[in-house]
């Protein structure tokens, strides 16, 4: 319930679009039982027309000679019912089409903004936090993991509404048609909330096992396709060939019991549907028998159970999309959770341009348990070149990536023109630093947008 309540506060922004989708789904619901209800007067109105007709009745209308009199009645009801229900399901596929779009908008809407959120939130995370995450996990995260979340939020509140208010506009039909049938009824159905909950359960077990087994494979592909030179140079094609196949091979796996699932809730929640159907149609042809109830009630009672069960079964299907999203949702929140480390301070300033120098003052940092700097200190005035120069380990590259803050010192200070680098805004700092990396990286954007990544208005004479 917490997911779904952040879930729900990423909706409210849409509530108009909601609330009219939500009228749209209690005229549906409406215009369902009413079709329901239109059975008993078509059946004992038109077909069985001295169904309902005491006989004392039926001889004074004889005797009076009124039998044309209630023919006509009965054509007249003939020719009004087929517009009638042409009426009823007109209004009604415009109502569905109306909710359907209304809450897909809110759907789409709400996972673009979660997307957007992922994305914005990544952007701001720590570079300790990319070096300890897999790419492809994130990957798998912001794509695989928010699609299925739109199926939480826009299919399933659509439909578990939707289905809500036609269960509701039905029961009420079938109570008012006979109420010792309806008790009947509904001591069957509420057996169907078990395999609903049992259900749910398992799939959300496996809906986050099989987003992690996503999380991994894309992790794979991503390292393989952009290592691939690596891959030829040592004749590894064989060799990565089978580790994709066995990731492939659990990732399967993981999906087919998810469907086993999927595959065993309609069939048994069929079984109670004929069941009820079944004791249903003994107890009211018993009734009829013994003039309890007639032919057109029945039919109309029977009629808003049939139509009850179709809600019913979806209700299953909407639990099992509801799983898939909260335990992507789970995954999504996490993510959205993880706190930088680098930031900026409480009343951080922002640094005027370097005209003194940097200093290095005692600095101490590690990776986790593995010390890498210890006790470095350096002095360097403005406009001096200073080039590091060691073996590969000895801590050149984390030291200038102390500079830039992408990851913080355990003691020690760096200083610049005097001001502690932690004490200044971080745009101001990393404004004023020019970096070249060890790995070529061109995005997939013009050379221009390229060369002028940092600072896309300088000009064309800037650029050359």
């Amino acid at each position: 319930m917490s997911l779904y309540r952040r879930l729900l506060e990423l909706i409210k922004p849409y509530g108009v679009k909601l609330g009219v989708a939500m009228i749209c789904m209690v005229l549906v619901a409406g215009l369902t039982a009413i079709q329901a209800y239109l059975v008993k007067p078509v059946f004992n109105g038109v077909f069985d027309k001295k169904m309902e007709i005491p006989a004392l009745v039926i001889n004074i209308i004889t005797k009076l000679h009124l039998e044309g009199l209630f023919l006509k009645k009965g054509m007249e009801m003939l020719r009004l019912l087929p517009i009638v229900i042409i009426l009823l399901f007109l209004l009604k596929g415009i109502f569905n089409y109306g909710q359907s779009y209304l809450m897909n908008f809110v759907g789409l809407r709400v996972i673009a903004d979660i997307r957007e959120k992922l994305y914005n939130h990544l952007q701001i995370l720590s570079l300790s936090f990319f070096t300890k995450t897999p790419t492809g996990i994130l990957i798998s995260r912001i794509t695989n993991d928010v699609n299925l979340i739109q199926g939480a939020v826009s299919n399933t509140i659509a439909g578990l509404f939707k289905d809500a208010f036609t269960i509701f506009g039905l029961i009420i039909v079938a109570f008012s048609q006979s109420w010792k049938l309806a008790i009947v009824a509904f001591i069957i159905f509420p057996l169907g909330i078990i395999p609903i909950k049992e259900f749910g359960k398992r799939m959300r077990k496996f809906a986050r096992k099989g987003q992690q087994r996503y999380g991994l494979i894309t992790t794979f592909l991503h390292e393989t396709i952009t290592g691939n030179r690596i891959v030829k140079a040592f004749n590894m094609e064989e060799y990565e060939k089978r580790r994709f196949a066995e990731e492939n091979n659990r990732l399967f796996e993981t999906f087919l019991k998810r469907t086993r699932i999927r595959a065993l809730s309609p069939p048994l929640m069929e079984l109670l549907g004929g069941i009820a159907a079944a004791v249903i149609i003994w107890v009211g042809g018993y009734m009829i028998i013994r003039g309890e109830l007639t032919p057109g009630t029945f039919f109309s009672f029977l009629a808003a159970v049939f139509m009850l069960y179709p809600p019913i079964r979806e209700l299953s299907k909407v639990n099992l999309e509801i799983q898939e999203g909260l335990a992507a949702a789970t995954r999504v929140f996490e993510l959205l959770d993880t706190a930088t480390e680098i930031k900026d301070e409480e009343g951080a300033i922002s640094l005027s341009p370097i005209f003194k120098g940097i200093d290095f003052q005692k600095i101490h940092f590690k990776y986790d348990d593995e010390v890498v700097l210890k006790d470095i200190s350096l002095h360097i005035k403005a406009g001096e070149l200073i080039a590091l120069v060691g073996m590969s380990g000895a801590g050149k590259t984390s030291l200038v990536n102390l500079l830039p803050r992408f990851y913080d010192v355990e003691k020690g200070r760096i200083l610049i023109d005097g001001y502690d680098i932690r004490k200044v805004t971080l745009k101001s700092l990393r404004d004023q630093i020019g970096l070249v990396t060890q790995h070529t990286i061109l995005f997939n954007d013009t050379a221009r947008n390229n060369i002028a990544y940092g600072n896309l208005k300088c000009s064309d004479q800037e650029i050359i």
